[in-house]
Protein backbone atom coordinates (compact mmCIF):
# COMPACT_ATOMS: atom_id res chain seq x y z
CA UNK A 1 0.00 0.00 0.00
CA UNK A 2 1.59 3.38 -0.82
CA UNK A 3 2.44 5.55 2.44
CA UNK A 4 0.43 8.15 2.03
CA UNK A 5 -2.69 5.86 2.28
CA UNK A 6 -0.79 4.03 5.30
CA UNK A 7 -0.36 7.45 6.69
CA UNK A 8 -4.20 8.09 6.54
CA UNK A 9 -5.61 5.20 7.55
CA UNK A 10 -3.03 4.18 10.56
CA UNK A 11 -3.34 7.94 11.73
CA UNK A 12 -4.03 7.66 15.31
CA UNK A 13 -7.65 8.73 16.74
CA UNK A 14 -6.29 11.49 18.56
CA UNK A 15 -5.44 13.76 15.97
CA UNK A 16 -7.09 16.61 15.30
CA UNK A 17 -10.14 16.21 12.41
CA UNK A 18 -8.32 18.57 10.34
CA UNK A 19 -5.16 16.61 10.30
CA UNK A 20 -7.63 13.39 9.46
CA UNK A 21 -8.92 15.17 6.57
CA UNK A 22 -5.60 16.52 4.98
CA UNK A 23 -4.19 13.10 5.12
CA UNK A 24 -7.12 12.16 3.26
CA UNK A 25 -6.72 14.39 0.61
CA UNK A 26 -3.15 13.39 0.44
CA UNK A 27 -3.51 9.82 -0.11
CA UNK A 28 -6.29 11.03 -3.02
CA UNK A 29 -3.71 13.55 -4.75
CA UNK A 30 -1.22 10.90 -4.40
CA UNK A 31 -3.10 8.37 -5.94
CA UNK A 32 -4.41 10.20 -8.51
CA UNK A 33 -0.62 11.35 -9.35
CA UNK A 34 0.33 7.97 -9.65
CA UNK A 35 -2.62 6.71 -12.55
CA UNK A 36 -1.16 10.01 -14.73
CA UNK A 37 -1.40 14.07 -15.03
CA UNK A 38 -4.84 14.04 -16.23
CA UNK A 39 -6.32 11.61 -13.64
CA UNK A 40 -4.44 13.98 -11.33
CA UNK A 41 -6.41 17.18 -12.79
CA UNK A 42 -9.53 15.87 -12.77
CA UNK A 43 -9.10 14.72 -8.75
CA UNK A 44 -7.87 18.45 -8.17
CA UNK A 45 -10.77 20.07 -9.83
CA UNK A 46 -13.24 17.54 -7.58
CA UNK A 47 -11.42 18.56 -4.61
CA UNK A 48 -11.60 22.69 -5.30
CA UNK A 49 -15.61 21.88 -6.09
CA UNK A 50 -16.59 20.25 -3.61
CA UNK A 51 -14.32 22.34 -1.02
CA UNK A 52 -15.55 25.48 -2.23
CA UNK A 53 -19.20 24.19 -1.91
CA UNK A 54 -18.23 23.42 1.78
CA UNK A 55 -16.50 26.68 2.29
CA UNK A 56 -19.91 28.71 1.00
CA UNK A 57 -22.07 26.30 3.68
CA UNK A 58 -20.05 26.99 6.44
CA UNK A 59 -20.71 30.91 5.54
CA UNK A 60 -23.94 30.94 5.04
CA UNK A 61 -25.86 32.17 7.81
CA UNK A 62 -27.45 29.71 10.52
CA UNK A 63 -26.31 27.21 13.25
CA UNK A 64 -22.49 26.43 11.59
CA UNK A 65 -21.75 23.87 14.72
CA UNK A 66 -24.72 21.98 13.68
CA UNK A 67 -23.64 21.73 10.54
CA UNK A 68 -20.08 20.60 11.88
CA UNK A 69 -21.45 17.89 13.70
CA UNK A 70 -23.56 16.30 10.95
CA UNK A 71 -21.39 16.69 7.76
CA UNK A 72 -17.77 16.82 9.62
CA UNK A 73 -15.03 18.64 8.86
CA UNK A 74 -14.24 17.69 5.25
CA UNK A 75 -15.88 16.44 1.83
CA UNK A 76 -16.28 13.26 0.82
CA UNK A 77 -14.67 12.75 -2.77
CA UNK A 78 -16.84 10.49 -5.02
CA UNK A 79 -14.70 6.72 -5.91
CA UNK A 80 -11.85 7.38 -8.39
CA UNK A 81 -13.49 5.88 -12.18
Amino acid sequence: MPRPWCLAFDSPPSLPPLRHVLLGINAHLNYARLLGPEAYAVRLGEIELLSAARIADLLAPGQVLLRLAVAGFGVVLPPPE
